[in-house]
């Protein structure tokens, strides 16, 4: 309950931004991916206050067609790799050229993989893994929300 009772301002200035944003618009709400030292520890405090928030994010775009949510901070291959950053919450040039990669994956190819999680829309039961390492080439295929 304390949870759900949580403000998060930021949000309201999301929703306004995409409300400005035409129906047709693709939007893909990308969450940064920082060094997996960075992210909260499973079943802390903090983790559950991270959950609600990418809940809020994930009901946001649930209710605007045509938006999507990645979430990259997780750990993964990127975020567990020290060699990738510069700093706890700056990646190198190297991940920054992959993550396009990956979010075309995420919007086209269906499904997650061990580098993000599509949070929105759902990943459809079944869909097989995406190819989503560092140095995979992206899959390209299923169309996105609302076609």
């Amino acid at each position: 309950e304390t949870i759900r009772a949580m403000q998060f301002p930021a949000l309201g200035v999301l929703k306004r931004m995409l409300d400005k944003l035409p129906e047709e618009t693709v939007k893909i709400l990308f969450i940064t991916p920082f060094h997996h030292y960075t992210q909260p520890p499973p079943g802390s405090e903090e983790a559950s206050r991270w959950r609600e928030f990418l809940n809020r994010v994930t009901e946001t775009a649930r209710s605007r067609p045509g938006t999507w949510v990645l979430d990259f901070n997780i750990a993964s291959p990127i975020t567990t790799e020290d060699s990738h950053y510069w700093d706890a919450g700056h990646y190198t040039v190297i991940v920054a050229s992959r993550l396009a990669a990956l979010i075309d994956e995420g919007v086209h190819g269906g499904t997650s993989n061990d580098n993000y999680i599509r949070l929105y829309p759902p990943v459809a039961p079944g869909t097989p893994a995406g190819t989503g390492r560092m140095g995979a080439a992206p899959p390209r295929g299923a169309a996105g929300p609302g076609g």
